[in-house]
């Protein structure tokens, strides 16, 4: 995989969770295995943080983990590095989640849309008539809501993963 595919997945990985989730794959992407202390102080990050985004990046099959025990001491060290097919199942990722994207665009295309002026949820047309057109929490009518903004999101995304798995 070349630099740009790998730059491209990286910043998949931060739109999925966040930048230092990205941080710690590109490490470890670079570095190899590494105890997680290690990486803590490499990144200088609280170990606490860099746990937790190192499980969320092992639940989708991107790194795993060997525990090791000091016989001495009877401390547990454990190494994380990325799994050798990282790339694929993240790629399988990809393809779900451009599935899901889909699904939401038809329902964003299908569907109109009303929102309350002191909400910030828009409902649809539906469930709006069983309100009378009015807001359930305060009473207000509902308001139109156009999707547009959120149709060009979910557009950009498709466009950005389908140029990806290309």
């Amino acid at each position: 995989m070349n630099k740009d595919q790998l730059d491209i997945l990286f910043e998949i990985i931060e739109d999925l969770f966040s930048e230092d989730t990205r941080i710690i794959a590109e490490y470890l992407n670079n570095v190899g295995e590494r105890s997680e202390q290690v990486i803590s102080e490499e990144l200088d990050t609280k170990l606490p943080h860099i746990r937790k985004e190192l499980y969320k990046l092992n639940d989708i099959s991107i790194t795993k983990f060997r525990k090791t025990r000091d016989e001495e001491t009877n401390w547990h060290t454990i190494y994380w590095r990325l799994t050798d097919n990282w790339e694929v199942n993240l790629i399988n990722l990809i393809k779900n989640k451009l599935e899901d994207i889909r699904k939401d665009l038809l329902y964003q295309k299908s569907n109109s849309f009303f929102k309350c002026i002191n909400e910030q949820d828009y409902i649809i047309y539906e469930t709006a008539m069983m309100q009378n057109f009015s807001c359930v929490n305060c009473g207000e009518p509902l308001l139109t809501y156009d999707n547009q903004e959120e149709l060009d999101k979910i557009i950009e995304n498709i466009n950005k993963l389908e140029r990806f798995l290309k």
